[in-house]
């Protein structure tokens, strides 16, 4: 598909230039093991700022995820407006509001849809040193005995499992 194809776009309401009600005022988008829970966890605890539960919705990156890429963790994405909408409907309208979502990162018509559907809505990317963000998602993957070779160098020479 191309690049600016917007036939995969979750296709929204038409959203009024105010701030629309039970939709993201931000969205963090980072690679795995970046730190987005930690803040997803920080920023929930704020008073003035509500985010959603569950943490990865995973809505924009939908078209493009699956559990075969992404693991049984990601069964739970979130395929339609209304149940999007849903996430942040007990938001207090004083409140921001909020999701994080990694899978968003590495999509890489992610941003149009998010534009397209939600031209104000703030993206907010974490990044993280690549070699440190590596090793720990070797650790995470050994963890959950989904990583077989038990040295990071080989694993990295070995390349996926």
């Amino acid at each position: 598909m191309p690049a600016n194809s917007t036939s995969s776009i979750p296709q929204m309401s038409s959203i009024p230039k105010e701030k629309p009600q039970n939709f993201p005022d931000f969205i963090l988008i980072g690679a795995g093991k970046s730190g987005t829970t930690a803040y997803h966890k920080i920023l929930s605890q704020h008073p003035g700022i509500y985010c959603s539960t569950p943490k990865e919705p995973n809505f924009f990156a939908y078209p493009e995820m699956s559990t075969r890429t992404y693991g049984a963790s990601h069964q739970h994405n979130i395929k339609t407006e209304a149940a999007y909408r849903d996430l942040f409907r007990a938001a207090d309208p004083s409140q921001i509001r909020g999701e994080a979502s990694v899978g968003y990162f590495p999509q890489l018509n992610t941003p149009m849809r998010i534009h397209h559907s939600l031209p104000r809505v703030k993206l907010i990317a974490i990044l993280r040193h690549p070699v440190d963000r590596a090793y720990s998602s070797w650790l995470h993957r050994r963890h959950d005995f989904m990583e077989p070779i038990d040295d990071f160098h080989e694993a990295c020479q070995a390349g996926p499992a």
